[in-house]
Parts: structure tokens; C-alpha cells; sequence
């Protein structure tokens, strides 16, 4: 299986500790038995660039809408994560305006998502288990006395293992 890894980067040049960040995740993944694409061992930076410096060509209309180089970066990793099987989630995805974009691309693109942090991996968890309730496909059967709380938090403890890696 092919995993994205996707997390706060915050700079157009990734610093020593987020290159860090990033090679620790493909180390664990990769230890896991995963394929991983490192977005940030690709130099991101640099190919973008150079589109960028493309698409600043003369022969664009006058007014047109030019992207911005951050805007390059993410359709580039949003290319990259449609050839994966899943994306892993870095704790601090959520801080990341490009990393919750990947995210939201993974599930509308229903791509299995793993999780760095238990919080974010019980609430994909929780939102999957409402959303199998609501199209009529309750993954459980209710047991004496339990209501449906109990059910939501059998579902995500049933569950939890298998996307979360911390």
C-alpha cells in the first residue's frame, strides 16, 4: 500500500526539524512494510518554481489569474496523494491549511487515513461510525443496555488499531 504523509510544513523551504519530522514518519511507515511518498524529499520548492516561472510567461493575457507558488505546491501534492492508497496524518495537520486540504482530498477520494495522534484517529473514527448510522448501514448491533454512545465508542475502540500509528 502506497501512504502520503501529510503534516504542517509552515515554509516554502522546509526547516532541519520538519525534514526531520517528515524522514521519522517514512521511517516508521516504511518499518510498517508501506510504500511512502515524502512530499518533502521531493523539493517541492524547487519543481514549483519552475512552473511558476513558466506560467509567468509573456504570452498570458493581460489581467489573468496567476496561482501563487503555494498554490502549485498543493496541486502538485494533491497529484501526488491521487496516487496513493492512503494518507498519514502527522499530529499537526490540523495547524496546516495545505495538510487539511490533503485530508479532505483523502476522504472525498475515500482513501484510507491513518492517524500520528489517538484525538484526530477517535474523531475520523467517530465521524465514520455517525455516517454509516445515517446512510442506514450501523456497522453494530446493540447489546443489553448499551445506547448509542456505547455503540460509537465499541465501534472506535473495535477500530482504533488499525489507524493510528503513533
Amino acid at each position: 500500500m502506497r501512504i502520503y504523509i501529510s503534516g504542517q510544513i509552515g515554509e516554502l523551504e522546509p526547516s532541519p526539524s520538519t525534514i526531520e519530522k517528515f524522514a521519522k514518519a517514512e521511517e516508521k511507515l516504511r518499518a510498517r512494510g508501506f510504500d511512502v511518498f515524502n512530499p518533502i524529499s521531493r523539493d517541492a520548492y524547487r519543481s514549483a518554481k519552475k512552473i511558476f516561472n513558466e506560467v509567468e510567461s509573456p504570452h498570458l493575457e493581460e489581467g489573468a489569474c496567476l496561482p501563487d507558488i503555494y498554490s502549485i505546491i498543493l496541486t502538485m501534492d494533491i497529484h501526488h496523494l491521487s496516487h496513493c492508497h492512503a494518507i498519514y496524518l502527522l499530529a499537526d495537520y490540523p495547524y496546516s491549511p495545505g495538510a487539511r486540504a490533503e485530508h479532505a482530498f483523502a476522504k472525498a477520494t475515500k482513501k484510507k487515513c491513518f492517524y500520528q495522534d489517538a484525538f484526530h484517529a477517535r474523531l475520523h473514527l467517530y465521524y465514520e461510525y455517525d455516517d454509516l448510522v445515517a446512510s442506514g448501514k450501523p456497522p453494530l448491533q446493540r447489546e443489553d443496555g448499551e445506547n448509542d454512545n456505547d455503540l460509537r465508542d465499541r465501534y472506535v475502540r473495535m477500530h482504533l488499531d488499525e489507524i493510528l500509528i503513533p
